[in-house]
């Protein structure tokens, strides 16, 4: 092998299709984000994004070339709910929105133990450290920003909570860096709880839940809420040793997906499948043939 050859990265690709939007109005566009999904473009143009597949998707349902403006960020490997804003004039009110704390941001999260408290405010101010290429935040005295969140724990189970926050301020990686200060780091967290116990779960399970705020044009309250992605229970796949696979005759002009991107075409969900199962590889749609499924 040449040593100079570069080694091919492998990001997850993000196929949208009309289950992701969780809510959408003429000025509006809200996405329920994968974890793993990056919110925008970076310095490696091979990297997928959401801005760009969002953009994609509506050109390809629409027809038409729609502008958007990615309002606000979550983590790559944060789920949950990231606005878009489709109106170009109401940029800039919805900065201010922002700035202004006039946005309710809910967020949920599993963490390490249980707070002494069952609910209270966090204060930090949060400064952030770059080791190599890797950047987390850190809590000190002077020097940093501060950050504001409200916490209350909802449940509590075998070492592991359910913890609610809703933050007053939109500091970098924010809930993340505050929970690890008071000793209580989400699991699956790989910056800041390095040695997180595995439980059954899997990833960083941290979701952002809620979002809710006043349109500036209209006045209208747009209130958006998701079920949560994860429980207290332990994923049952590290319960057991047997697993799903099924064998699935794919028929011609059938997407090899369970989403689709327009009203006309046809996916796996038009099957009687059963729930929670996902293609290994795929067909092309003007393909058919034997698709493997599994859990």
């Amino acid at each position: 092998m040449n040593k100079k050859a570069k080694i091919k990265k492998n990001f997850p690709k993000i196929r949208l299709g009309a289950d992701h939007i969780a809510y959408e109005d003429d000025n509006y566009i809200v996405i329920n984000k994968k974890a793993g999904w990056i919110c925008h473009k970076t310095m490696d143009p091979n990297r997928p994004n959401l801005e760009s597949a969002l953009k994609a998707f509506l050109k390809n349902r629409d027809k038409v070339e729609t502008k958007i403006t990615l309002i606000h960020r979550l983590d790559v490997w944060t789920s949950g709910l990231i606005l878009f804003n489709k109106n170009p004039k109401l940029n800039k009110d919805l900065q201010e929105l922002f700035r202004s704390r006039e946005i309710t941001k809910i967020y949920h999260a599993l963490v390490k133990g249980s707070p002494q408290k069952e609910h209270g405010v966090l204060e930090h101010f949060l400064k952030e450290e770059k080791i190599g290429k890797k950047s987390t935040m850190t809590a000190v005295k002077s020097g940093g920003k501060k950050a504001i969140t409200n916490y209350q724990t909802l449940e509590s189970t075998k070492g592991i909570s359910l913890i609610e926050c809703e933050i007053k301020t939109g500091r970098k990686h924010q809930i993340r860096a505050q929970l690890r200060e008071i000793g209580h780091p989400i699991i699956g967290d790989q910056d800041y709880f390095i040695d997180s116990p595995d439980k059954g779960y899997e990833g960083q399970q941290l979701n952002a839940t809620r979002l809710k705020f006043q349109c500036p044009r209209t006045k209208k309250v747009i209130d958006i809420e998701i079920p949560l992605p994860f429980s207290l229970k332990q994923n049952k796949k590290s319960e057991r040793d047997q697993f799903t696979y099924i064998l699935f005759n794919k028929p011609y002009n059938v997407l090899s997906q369970f989403t689709k991107t327009n009203e006309d075409e046809q996916t796996l969900a038009g099957f009687d499948l059963p729930k929670d199962i996902y293609p290994v590889g795929r067909l092309d749609k003007d393909s058919e043939g034997l698709l493997i499924l599994t859990d």
